[in-house]
């Protein structure tokens, strides 16, 4: 009575777990065959335990299993009945869907943790002769082994995971989900244990065992190095969205070469895209944030690639940027109706990191200046210095008096007066992307500078000269203070806190 109990409970809880795989991927109902396919094989001697009896226990079986395929087609009835957006599904096959797939039945033999370089992917015709030989070989092996049934039992599980996907989705799609290839893992994995696990004759078995545990090792470990390397690939990305949510606020926000899409330039497998959808441009960026703090802040998103286009070359991953690209003007005048700009920095590891640029409001023109005035171009009106490990960030609030010159930019050099500057930022303001030539009169400006610190700093290093220069010519504008006294060498000084 137990017993029976217990094969209700285990029964209940089996399509239960059916039905959740139902609600969560509609590929699911093709596993409902398998049920069939497990009474096969318990019906085949010697696989049947020793207390099944027979005819009470294959009927109870048999109605148990005819449940799934029952249950699999009143979800596709249902499944045909409901609106589904067009274009993705279909009654089709492509070769290259095949092929993909085939990568997952021969994953020992293709997974590259290094990746696969320029020319070494292998050709189509060779991965599907490589994918029939390998599973011809596995099949023998595990018929000489004693279990063939219960690798065909395998293949017809992995077969059964990916028809939905093999004969209804196209390869624009299936190449960016191995997602799609869950169910059929158990049965592949079955199918290379069955062909792995020989029963050697008395002679060699320790020579087999020996070979069976190091190719399991050797399969384990690359399993293991190519999970660590999507867990990297995934870790850069997610490191940059909480980044997103901790500088998140209401109010209006522009995002510059924020990250949509990124894929390593080595793919850990010939066929598929292996990168991650970072933030796709369906997407709105607020989004994110809301989901967390509660907060939706207005976002817009642009691109400007040849920032840091040098890093995205020599880095690891192939990177699609948000938005359409913008020219330098056109940002600003963007910019001018948002709150903040916030730029993705690049770097050649492979990693990203937000940044504050900066912010532009328009006012009333206004001739009050606090600090310094540098050829009746700009005005700074404000200075801040924040000291972080290994670097000092100077924001700047400036006042644009008159237009300036296409090649004037801004200099900020920390060391003592009178000497070269040991650490300096120099450049054009919102971290590189913003020219002086496109500021407008009358506009206030914030900006930071990042100036990194070298190892040692003299004892008497206690100032940041900042001032304007030609880029070209070397020559900088004439800096007095707001009373017109000159400044030394053109330059006011921020003293350190």
């Amino acid at each position: 009575r137990r017993r029976r109990t217990g094969h209700r409970v285990a029964a209940g809880l089996s399509l239960l777990l059916f039905l959740t795989a139902l609600a969560v991927q509609e590929g699911a109902a093709a596993l409902a065959g398998l049920p069939l396919l497990m009474e096969w094989m318990l019906r085949c001697p010697p696989l049947h335990p020793p207390h099944w009896r027979g005819k009470r226990g294959g009927r109870a079986g048999r109605r148990l299993a005819l449940a799934y395929p029952l249950i699999a087609a009143g979800f596709g009835l249902l499944w045909l009945i409901l609106p589904r957006q067009a274009g993705y599904t279909s009654l089709s096959f492509e070769r290259p869907v095949a092929l993909y797939f085939l990568q997952g039945f021969i994953f020992p033999l293709l997974g590259r943790p290094a990746g696969y370089g320029p020319g070494q992917t292998p050709a189509p015709g060779m991965l599907l002769a490589l994918g029939g030989l390998t599973l011809g070989g596995l099949l023998v092996a595990a018929w000489r082994s004693g279990r063939g049934r219960q690798a065909l039992f395998g293949l017809a599980w992995a077969l059964l995971g990916i028809a939905p996907s093999a004969v209804g989705l196209g390869y624009s799609y299936v190449k960016l989900g191995s997602r799609l290839f869950y169910y059929s893992s158990p049965g592949v994995a079955l199918l290379w244990v069955c062909a792995l696990l020989l029963k050697p004759s008395q002679g060699f078995r320790r020579l087999w065992r020996t070979a069976g545990a190091v190719l399991f090792s050797l399969i384990a470990l690359q399993s293991g190095l190519l999970l660590t390397g999507f867990q990297r690939i995934y870790a850069t990305g997610t490191a940059h969205l909480a980044e997103l949510i901790q500088v998140a606020q209401s109010g209006e926000l522009l995002f510059v070469n924020f990250p949509d899409r990124y894929a390593p330039k080595r793919p850990p497998y010939p066929l598929g895209y292996w990168g991650v959808t970072l933030a796709p441009v369906s997407v709105d960026l607020g989004a994110f944030p809301a989901v967390v703090t509660g907060q939706r802040p207005h976002t817009v998103s642009r691109s400007m690639p040849w920032i840091d286009a040098e890093a995205r070359d020599a880095g690891p991953y192939q990177i699609d940027l948000r938005g359409i690209i913008v020219q330098p003007d056109q940002l600003y005048r963007l910019a001018r109706h948002k709150d903040a700009v916030y730029l993705s920095r690049h770097f050649p590891d492979g990693t990203f990191a937000l940044r504050w640029a900066g912010a532009v409001t328009p006012t009333p023109f206004t001739s009050d200046c606090r600090l310094a005035v540098f050829g009746q171009t700009l005005c700074l009106q404000e200075a801040q210095v924040d000291r972080q490990p290994g670097q000092l960030n100077l924001t700047l609030t400036w006042l644009s008096l008159s237009a300036a010159q296409p090649h004037e930019t801004i200099f900020a050099h920390l060391g003592p007066a009178g000497r070269p500057p040991i650490a300096q930022a120099d450049g054009d303001a919102w971290l590189g992307i913003l020219p002086l030539a496109v500021w407008q009169p009358g506009d206030i400006i914030r900006e930071q500078r990042i100036i990194l610190l070298p190892e040692e700093i003299p004892p008497d290093c206690c100032e940041i000269r900042v001032g304007v220069y030609d880029r070209v010519s070397g020559e900088r504008l004439p800096a007095t203070t707001p009373q017109g006294d000159p400044l030394p060498d053109d330059a006011v000084a921020i003293y350190l806190p």
